[in-house]
């Protein structure tokens, strides 16, 4: 039994699949965790409403009414923490 491609066909399926190659290794080497923490003041009040950014994305969350929080970040990503009236924060975090 023979296959017979046309040359269009088959350069269109090396395409696919080197861009499937190419996608593949960023995303599996991207990993997750889990991030909680409590914002607080100098005071050590909490501070309710507090907005928490993983840098470069759209991903954030607010700190609830006791100064907590959680988000699920990257391993090797960076938190931007800031209010209203407060110097922003920026913190690494270390997997």
């Amino acid at each position: 039994m023979t296959l017979n491609f046309k040359k269009s066909t088959i350069t269109f399926l090396i395409l696919c699949l080197s861009g499937l190659f190419m996608i593949l290794p960023a995303n599996a080497q991207t990993q997750t965790i889990d991030i909680s923490g409590l914002i607080k003041d100098v005071q050590g009040e909490p501070i309710i409403g507090a907005n928490i950014l993983i840098e470069g994305t759209g991903t954030g969350t607010i700190s609830d009414f006791d100064g907590n929080f959680t988000l699920r970040a990257p391993a090797n990503g960076v938190l931007n923490v800031s209010y209203i009236g407060y110097v922003t924060q920026v913190i690494t975090i270390n997997s």
